[in-house]
């Protein structure tokens, strides 16, 4: 192609271009369009705010819920009853003579609080709680030790406890005694003092004696009387 054909074709080019309403030309925005866009953009932006505060208001109002729920005295959630096992109800007589198939599991038992409070650590105690002649040292927070009104002793009837808590066979932090680590502990019987009844077999025995004594005297004197 020679060069005056290649200038023909460039001007013939131009004119199409110029011809064509400017479609390579960029577009030009108007005040209208713009207000058009930015009034899309801030409903769009309105309507994702607001959808994202109702979540979170009502993810708030759930979480008050459940708080509410769970800390409100007398009220078990499924969780913790799925977190705390069961208590296996035992006593004083086979926990004193368990093996290990009750080693480190959650019991519960009656028994009356004897002998003396011995200070432990960490702010817990020693209570020797009895049942049928069977013992069983538990170890207890203090303050749940405070509600021990009396100590088992002679004619003193101690405060029977209900225990809730752990059984070791072999406590690994108490030099390998078996015990138990109360969780919970409620009174039961305050105890005190024992009134004791009068022994009537004792008493006629007494009497017995002292009427034998008596007749005794009597028949003394009456043979020192015939003896004169």
């Amino acid at each position: 192609m020679t060069a005056g054909g290649r200038r023909a074709m460039s001007a013939g080019g131009r004119r199409a271009m110029s011809a064509g309403g400017g479609l390579l030309r960029p577009r030009s925005w108007g005040r209208g369009a713009l207000q058009s866009l930015a009034l899309t953009f801030a409903r769009s932006l309105a309507r994702l705010l607001a959808r994202s505060l109702a979540r979170l208001l009502a993810l708030a109002f759930a979480l008050t819920f459940a708080l509410t729920f769970a800390l409100t005295p007398g009220v078990m959630t499924p969780l913790a009853h799925a977190a705390e096992p069961e208590a296996y109800p035992t006593s004083t007589t086979e926990l004193s003579t368990a093996g290990r198939e009750l080693d480190n599991r959650r019991v519960s038992f009656t028994a009356e609080a004897i002998g003396d409070i011995i200070q432990g650590d960490n702010g817990h105690v020693w209570v020797t709680l009895l049942h049928d002649d069977a013992s069983i040292s538990v170890f207890m927070d203090a303050t749940a030790a405070e509600q021990i009104a009396s100590l088992g002793r002679y004619q003193v009837k101690g405060t029977t406890l209900e225990v809730v808590g752990v059984f070791h066979l072999a406590c690994p932090e108490h030099e390998g005694v078996s015990d138990v680590h109360a969780v919970s502990v409620r009174v039961i019987d305050a105890g005190g003092g024992v009134a004791q009844a009068p022994d009537l077999g004792l008493l006629a025995s007494g009497l017995l004696l002292v009427f034998s004594g008596v007749l005794l005297m009597v028949l003394f004197h009456i043979l020192h009387e015939r003896l004169r």
